[in-house]
């Protein structure tokens, strides 16, 4: 696995000769440039067929050749170049898995009209047919710059077209050997000076792409950084659970939804009893500890969201319970107790075989009548209370609402 943000450096720093990626780069670049040479494909094999037959109209048009070589023009025309492109668009079209091989396609269909442009020139006597010939260097051009080939399949394609051209242009009887020379020179020079170009644009392009990956993982990096400290800053650093300011947007927010959907909403509020005698004889590092301990008991005992819990005050919890009944929440309650006292934290400012334990209010909101965040929180508050005053190490709930 390569350290993709340092292999864009490296390349855009110092791009290496040969325009290749790593795979893991290479792979995704020449995914984006075959989507694109997806969409231009049938639009150039359809223009090179209107191309060849716009030539071979200007030559029936223009007499240039007998009737009977003109239309043995159109005939090749057929034959080479639009009938099997033809067919190949509509095999792409209905065989989607064909398009996965568009740069092979591709290089039939220009193949096609290199051999269809050299068919019609065969047709043509001299001296037209030197002229036709000389036009046909036009075909390295839009090769290597229209059709958008890898340089890798450019610089191979003249391996293939050009012995055709240069034998379109030499092998021909009556052919004037400075035309002949003249037609080999354009083709050599077409085709040099648009691999040329396809070279210059493969690396702009290449370099282009790092530059947008390169800002990307940047955005990405500065996404989740602020993702990051969004988080730190809705989350309570020594137990995890959510702060004060994060636990009352989502609780007014949960009440808002239950009022919307007439369902409860049960808030439970709890905080560790004597705490201020444990802290003062042990110190506030094991403090610490007891309140990390508490908290695990309440998350492992609220169950998954949309339950959620926050510490809203140095030893206090709460937990909301979006759906649940007065007796739900009475028994995560319970939950809640039971767990800290399996704990089985020391509280030795109470006495030998003390543990710590915490004392808990209940309290539901009725849908039937709306009630604000604040107003829930206040009876959940009464509730604890009355535990407190009660002995502590037990859970109060307000029976209000039970049943109504």
């Amino acid at each position: 696995m390569i350290d993709t943000q340092a292999e864009i450096e490296r390349y855009l720093t110092t791009p290496p000769r040969w325009p290749r990626f790593p795979d893991e780069l290479e792979r995704p670049f020449q995914a984006a440039r075959v989507a694109r040479r997806r969409e231009a494909f049938e639009a150039d094999a359809l223009g090179g067929i209107v191309i060849m037959h716009v030539s071979a109209l200007v030559i029936m048009m223009a007499r240039l050749v007998p009737p009977q070589q003109a239309v043995h023009a159109y005939l090749a025309i057929q034959g080479v170049l639009t009938i099997p492109t033809l067919l190949l668009v509509r095999a792409a079209r209905r065989l989607p898995q064909l398009r996965r091989h568009i740069d092979a396609l591709s290089v039939v269909v220009a193949l096609l009209a290199l051999f269809a442009a050299i068919a019609i020139n065969r047709t043509l006597d001299n001296p037209v047919a030197i002229y036709h010939a000389l036009a046909i260097c036009i075909f390295p051009i839009k090769l290597n710059l229209r059709t958008d080939f890898p340089f890798k399949i450019g610089a191979l394609m003249p391996l293939v077209y050009l012995p055709a051209l240069l034998a379109n242009a030499f092998l021909r009887p009556g052919v004037d050997p400075v035309a002949s020379w003249l037609a080999a020179i354009l083709y050599l020079t077409a085709t040099a000076l648009s691999l040329s170009a396809n070279y210059r644009m493969e690396t702009l392009a290449r370099q282009i792409y790092l530059t947008y990956a390169r800002e990307s993982l940047r955005n990405a990096e500065i996404v989740d950084a602020n993702r990051q400290l969004d988080t730190l800053a809705r989350t309570d650093g020594l137990t995890g659970l959510a702060n004060r300011r994060d636990f009352d947007a989502r609780f007014a927010a949960a009440t808002a939804s239950a009022r919307a959907a007439y369902e409860p909403l049960t808030l439970v509020v709890l905080d560790i009893d004597h705490f201020k005698k444990y802290n003062d004889t042990l110190g506030h590092p094991q403090g610490d500890k007891c309140i990390r301990v508490v908290a695990r008991a309440i998350s492992e005992s609220i169950g998954p969201a949309p339950a959620f819990a926050g510490r809203i005050g140095g030893e206090e919890f709460a937990a909301v319970l979006p759906g649940a009944s007065v007796e739900t929440a009475a028994a995560t309650a319970q939950r809640i107790r039971s767990a800290v006292e399996a704990m089985q934290l020391p509280h030795p400012a109470l006495g030998e075989r003390r543990v710590v334990s915490v004392s808990l209010g209940v309290a539901c909101l009725n849908p039937a009548r709306p009630e604000s965040p604040e107003a829930l929180m206040a009876r959940a508050d009464a509730a604890l209370y009355r535990a407190k005053r009660a002995g502590r190490d037990r859970a109060e709930v307000d029976l209000r609402v039970v049943g109504a």
